[in-house]
């Protein structure tokens, strides 16, 4: 890579939604048309919570989900960096030869229209212009995708996902939202009304859309890795099951799932669960029997949904 030269993306690329998407396009459009290596240049959390302690949970991908997506969408290269107090220090110019220069012989930089870089975010776009007529390497600053007039945005899409607004996120995201988990032991309550569910654990910093779901889910599918073999229709419920865990106080927010067309123990198995459809909030019963009733309605609402495509 070094002795064929690059072109080069960096960003933070959470979610690498529709903007993203388009700063991909435009780098890997560039690196065809000049025969070079589309690389990006990412982190494995966004710097902000360097900085910033926030609640979990607070990212849209994971870094293997991230990364897989990056490749997906024509990156040859992903370069993972972890955000350091050294990093955090270093000068844009030092950044810029470093990196940019140096690391990954960039013959172009293609970056989105509010990119910023270095210590305290010093470095911008008229910045990396100047740098780049000095070091003879061209710079491409992107203009922003927008949805309803305003730019696609990381923080935005998170905020959709916590509030369980899915079909707002994946207008801006471009794609289904989508988790990992393990299937974990829990304790049989779904068995015994007719749903048996996979309890997935899910890694504390990915953020979980509260409310019940139509689910498309690949067995054996870690983060990062490709779907492959079959897939099976379900509903997930997200939430803390206020009518099985009545008078508990503060339950644990969980991942269920109950596939409709597999039998078998899951434990221990991977498991990638896609969001299709909203179907409704979670909320109380007055008895398990009323639970079960809905979670009927639920299932055959997911079955109408899956028919129609």
């Amino acid at each position: 890579m070094r002795r064929r030269g690059t072109v080069v993306t960096i960003g933070t690329f959470d979610g690498v939604h529709r903007g993203h998407q388009h700063i991909l396009r435009r780098t890997v459009a560039r690196a065809r048309a000049l025969h070079l290596t589309p690389v990006a240049l990412t982190f494995h959390r966004p710097p902000r919570l360097h900085f910033f302690h926030e609640p979990l949970p607070h990212l849209i991908t994971l870094l293997p989900e991230k990364i897989q997506l990056l490749r997906h969408f024509g990156m040859q290269r992903v370069i993972p960096l972890r955000f350091s107090q050294t990093l955090a220090n270093m000068s844009p110019e030092r950044f810029f030869k470093g990196y940019v220069l140096d690391r990954l012989n960039a013959r172009e930089l293609v970056v989105g229209y509010n990119f910023g870089f270095g210590k305290n975010r010093s470095g911008d776009t008229r910045l990396l212009e100047r740098l780049s007529k000095v070091h003879h390497i061209v710079v491409r600053v992107v203009s922003p995708r927008c949805a309803r007039d305003v730019p696609i945005s990381s923080g935005e899409i998170r905020a959709f996902l916590s509030a369980g607004r899915l079909r707002e996120a994946r207008r801006l995201l471009g794609y289904d939202y989508f988790i990992h988990g393990q299937v974990v032991r829990g304790r049989g309550l779904g068995r015994q009304f007719g749903f048996p569910t996979a309890n997935l654990k899910i890694d504390s910093t990915k953020i979980l859309p509260p409310g019940v779901y139509a689910v498309r889910c690949w067995i054996g599918v870690r983060p990062g890795e490709d779907m492959s073999g079959s897939s099976y229709e379900g509903m997930c419920n997200i939430g803390t099951k206020p009518t099985v865990e009545k008078g508990r106080p503060h339950p644990p927010v969980t991942v269920e799932v109950h596939l409709l067309r597999y039998r078998g123990d899951l434990t221990g198995s991977w498991m990638r669960v896609e969001f299709r459809r909203y179907l409704r909030p979670e909320k109380p019963f007055a008895s398990v029997a009323e639970l079960i009733e809905q979670l009927k309605r639920d299932k055959g609402e997911v079955r109408k949904i899956f028919n129609r495509g």
